[in-house]
This record gives C-alpha cells, sequence and structure tokens, in this order.
C-alpha cells in the first residue's frame, strides 16, 4: 500500500531526525528526494562502519530516496530548488531559525513559488522561544525534558540511552505534521507551514511522569512505578549474566508472576511502599540468579505474566515475532527494518532498499525542470551541483 504515491517531498535535512521523518514518507509511496551540498554532503554518510562501500547508517535512514546535490548558497542553486518546489508538494528542512530567509528561501519565497506548498521546519528548539537559535543534540533535548535526569540507578547519575528519543521523537512528529499539512493544505487550498521542535516533541511523551510528579516529593529515579523502582516492573539478573525484564503491571499478572515464582507473601504488595519494593526486588533477584536466562524463558513460555527476556540487538533482528512481521529483512549486509504498520486486506509493497551514490539522480530531476546536458556541465563547474 502507497497512500502518498503521487506526493514529492523535496529533503534539505542531515542527520538523523529529518531523514528519519522523510523515510517514513518514503516508505509510504512519497517521492523522496534527499538534496545535499556537493561541497559538504549529509556527515551520516561518513559514519561507520561502511558495508559495501554505504555507511550502514545513513542507508537505514535513505534507503529508497533519490538523491541529488545542490549548493542553496549560489544563485543558479537557489533558482534551481525554486523551480523544484513549484513541482514538489513538502520542504523538509533542519536548519536553525532563519538560514532560509538568509537564502532567501523562507516560507514567503517558497509559497511564492508554490502557493500550496507544505513547509515542515524541524529545529531542537523551534522557530521561537529563547533558545530557538541554539544548537544542541538528543542528549540536550531529554536533559532539557527531564528524562535524562530520570534516567538512572536510583544515585542521581544520568544514564544516556541508547535510542535517541527526542531526535526519533521529533521525526515521528514531522511525519504526522506533514501528514496533516497536507490535508489541511487540500481542505483550504493554501500554503502551510509547520514548526516541529525535538523538545516539544519528546516533552509530550511524559504523561506518565508528570502526572507522578504531583506526588508528594515528586518523582525521582526508581521512584516512578515506570523507572525500575517497581518490583513488578524491573528487570532481574540471571545465573549466565543475562536479563528478564517483567512488566506485571495489572494484578492478575503480578498474581501470575508471584505464583510461578511461589512469592504468593507478595500478591497485594504490588504497589507498596519502596522500601518494601526494594525487599521484594531483593528477594526475586535472588530467584532468577538460580537459573539461566534459557531456563526462565521456557519457564514463563506458557505464563501470562509479562516476563520476558532482554535480548542483544543481535539476537532482535533474529526475533520470530519480528522476523513473522517482516519487520526485518537479514539477507543483505546490512538488516533492513519494514514498515511499522499493516494495511490489512492489501497486498504489501516491497520497500525499496536501494541506497544511491551522493547526486546520483541529480542529472535525471534537473532534466525534468529543462536543465540541458550542456547546461548542468556548466553547473557542475561552478559547483552548484
Amino acid at each position: 500500500m502507497t497512500p502518498l504515491r503521487g506526493i514529492r517531498v523535496l529533503d534539505l535535512s542531515r542527520l538523523l531526525p529529518g531523514p528519519w521523518a522523510s523515510l517514513m514518507l518514503n516508505d509510504l509511496g512519497a517521492e523522496v528526494i534527499k538534496i545535499e551540498n556537493p561541497e559538504h554532503a549529509d556527515d551520516v554518510r561518513g559514519f561507520g562502519p561502511i558495508v559495501q562501500g554505504h555507511s550502514a547508517l545513513h542507508h537505514l535512514l535513505n534507503r529508497g530516496k533519490k538523491s541529488m546535490t545542490l549548493n542553496l548558497k549560489h544563485d543558479d542553486g537557489r533558482k534551481l530548488f525554486l523551480q523544484l518546489v513549484e513541482t514538489a508538494d513538502v520542504v523538509l528542512e533542519s536548519f536553525r531559525p532563519g538560514v532560509l530567509e538568509g537564502l532567501q528561501l523562507d516560507f514567503d519565497h517558497l509559497r511564492q513559488a508554490n502557493a500550496q506548498i507544505v513547509l515542515c521546519s524541524l529545529t531542537g528548539y523551534g522557530q521561537t522561544g529563547p533558545r530557538s537559535h541554539e544548537a544542541g543534540h538528543d542528549i540536550n533535548y531529554i536533559g532539557y525534558a527531564g528524562i535524562l535526569g530520570l534516567n538512572g540507578n536510583g544515585d542521581r547519575v544520568p544514564i544516556v540511552p541508547s535510542v535517541p528519543i527526542a531526535d526519533l521523537a521529533g521525526g515521528s512528529m514531522a511525519v504526522i505534521a506533514i501528514l496533516a499539512g497536507l490535508w489541511a493544505r487540500q481542505s483550504t487550498q493554501v500554503a502551510q507551514w509547520i514548526d516541529v521542535a525535538m523538545l516539544d516533541g519528546v516533552f509530550t511523551w511524559l504523561p506518565v511522569l508528570i502526572a507522578e510528579n504531583l506526588r508528594p516529593g515528586g518523582v525521582d529515579q526508581q521512584t516512578g512505578v515506570l523507572s525500575g523502582g517497581y518490583a513488578c516492573y524491573t528487570t532481574y539478573p540471571t545465573q549466565d549474566g543475562r536479563f528478564m525484564c517483567v512488566g506485571a503491571l495489572e494484578p492478575k499478572f503480578w498474581l501470575t508472576f508471584c505464583r510461578a515464582l511461589k512469592v504468593l507473601e507478595f500478591v497485594g504488595q504490588q504497589f507498596a511502599p519502596m522500601d518494601r519494593q526494594q525487599e521484594m526486588k531483593t528477594v526475586i533477584a535472588e530467584i532468577f540468579l538460580a537459573h539461566s536466562q534459557a531456563y526462565w524463558i521456557e519457564r514463563f513460555a506458557d505464563v501470562e505474566a509479562c516476563c520476558t527476556p532482554v535480548l542483544t540487538v543481535s539476537e532482535a533482528l533474529r526475533e520470530r515475532e519480528l522476523d513473522t512481521r517482516a519487520m526485518v529483512d537479514t539477507k543483505t549486509k546490512i538488516p533492513d527494518f519494514g514498515q511499522p504498520f499493516r494495511w490489512i486486506g492489501t497486498e504489501e509493497v516491497p520497500i525499496d532498499t536501494r541506497t544511491r551514490r551522493l547526486g546520483e539522480d541529480t542529472a535525471n530531476i534537473l532534466a525534468q525542470i529543462g536543465v540541458t546536458p550542456k547546461h548542468l556541465q556548466v553547473l557542475k563547474e561552478r559547483g552548484t551541483v
């Protein structure tokens, strides 16, 4: 199913958040053209490991997209970009506020070229506010959002998550915003400019923590129900140095879990005070340490207690649940992940997993707006493409 077939996206973004967003649009059928400066391509292209001539991360974020080079600092480059805007539906960018204006490619210039363009500006802190012009990365955004400070073992030392939460939250919000923008454009026939901030996006993921913070004393590491401090929602080490995770939040699951471990004295104490939680965790940890992870996987295989193994990335790539749902393709050197949604009752369309070389599609795309091979050669000599 390709519901966005016929939609053209000009992607000026770099690194992770923007390319993640345009990847989702690409997988939904949109034609995504990744536009990079010929003198300074997306830094992700150089991130290791390099597999079969391509950065693995670049492939995973940009597979299936068309690639062209265009120097927007050149007058010819700006003119060509505005010509492309005439043919496009969406422009996605991640420059700091004011950069597009300096290039004379801001929203006013874009909508003069295309009165129904959808512009999505994806930045760390948004187009307004005291930090709008500051640089930042995922660690900074989750730090400001209150997430990083709560991610730890209870000793107040923050533990940096391995997954860039704010980057992916911002990219996901950008996808939602662009789809809403396309719908608004259809109903109003007016161009749309959408301001998406990664800090804003990840902050909206805090309903549980904000609610818990209303308790006397607020919320801290290991004190929230979902923070690992409760015996019913945490991880336990096994005999072989592996881990099991328990998510027995509902009383029925906690009861089943306690029965399986023969600790029925803990039933009814699922949300007991923190000192009791620590006592229960100590007892349960000793039980798990008596056997290997494999033993506990088998022990809980038919027990509905939300007790499952903590896998490595390599193991996750072989996880049968993901394989059954076609979420991972390990037949290639770089494993590709599939679409995280299914269109029930329709035939699945294979995802384009090809990785383009830098500027591979430049000539074909520019030819569509009348650039001849001779003119293209001149542009190359000038460093415009």
